[in-house]
């Protein structure tokens, strides 16, 4: 990474981000997703060495210190709540001293009084099989999980969204890496 804390977009896909990354690593939870993943790299065509598991974020099958960053978007409002500080426990144990963490979520910070939020939540209770994730405060759980924020911002759309870019401190700074490799959740 830069030291501007440069990240994919936010509707980045494994396809797009390959083209810019030594390696890449993408999980899913799901075979159907992961993939649904693999045929849509297939068909995007070769541009750097990705490979997609149907794994859980919360116990990585990677080695420590394997990724220069890690990208999540839309993924840690899907775990229930007591399992988020165990997933971000794991994207610290996967990334390198200084890997950078970019994340995006449906934020509650700020929105509690929303009936948008309140209506997306009422909607997970009442219909997970339909509305599986819900806003969680996810600024403040980044920072409970022992990164930095170097950048955030809101997105509005329907719900909110806060993007992120974290850090793990460690009182270096690094450069961007010659042959970087990327994680997705």
């Amino acid at each position: 990474m830069s030291q501007t804390h440069e990240m994919p977009p936010v509707r980045a896909s494994l396809a797009d981000i390959r083209k810019s990354y030594a390696a890449l690593s993408g999980i899913d939870l799901t075979p159907q997703m992961a993939a649904l993943c693999r045929r849509r790299i297939e068909r995007a065509g070769p541009a750097t060495r990705v490979e997609v598991r149907e794994a859980d974020a919360r116990s990585l099958p990677y080695a420590a210190a394997s990724f220069d960053a890690v990208h999540m978007l839309s993924t840690l409002e899907l775990f229930d709540t007591p399992d988020i500080p165990r997933v971000l426990c794991e994207v610290k144990r996967v990334l390198k001293p200084q890997g950078r963490l970019g994340l995006g979520s449906l934020s509650r910070e700020g929105h509690e009084r929303s009936t948008v939020l309140r209506l997306c939540e009422w909607l997970c209770q009442k219909l997970p099989r339909y509305a599986s994730c819900r806003p969680i405060c996810v600024e403040r759980l980044v920072k409970e999980g022992g990164f930095s924020i170097l950048k955030g911002r809101e997105v509005h759309g329907f719900f909110p969204m806060k993007l992120l870019v974290a850090v793990q401190p460690t009182g270096t700074r690094v450069n961007r890496p010659r042959n970087p490799t990327w994680f997705c959740a």
